[in-house]
């Protein structure tokens, strides 16, 4: 994986938040909010850790031009909004989600 990290710290949520660069295929850690993707060198998968209903919030974004799509994929047969795998297949197209339930994501 070729990723670099970075914090910041968001004024509604004192914690830190760590930004993720990444253009292979990603797992989410447990310290990532942000995840911004370049799938210049080919499609890029980010695949998701399980929903538990914690609440937790996400965010991705397709920083290149390529026509290569980075896809979102949830942890087995969970859903985000109904689908296993939205993707993003523009330049800075982006998606916010949030773990609502046990096994269900949701954009927001």
């Amino acid at each position: 994986v070729s990723s670099n990290t970075g914090a910041y710290y968001n004024v509604l949520s004192p914690s830190p938040k760590t930004i993720t660069f990444a253009d292979t295929p990603y797992t989410v850690l447990a310290s990532d909010f942000a995840v911004y993707v370049d799938a210049t060198g080919g499609a890029v998968t980010v695949n998701l850790p399980a929903a538990t209903g914690s609440g937790r919030t996400l965010v991705f974004k397709k920083s290149d031009a390529s026509g290569n799509a980075v896809t979102i994929q949830a942890s087995g047969a969970e859903t985000i909004d109904g689908a296993n795998a939205p993707t993003l297949t523009t330049q800075y197209e982006s998606i916010m989600i949030q773990d609502s339930a046990s096994g269900v994501w949701w954009k927001i």
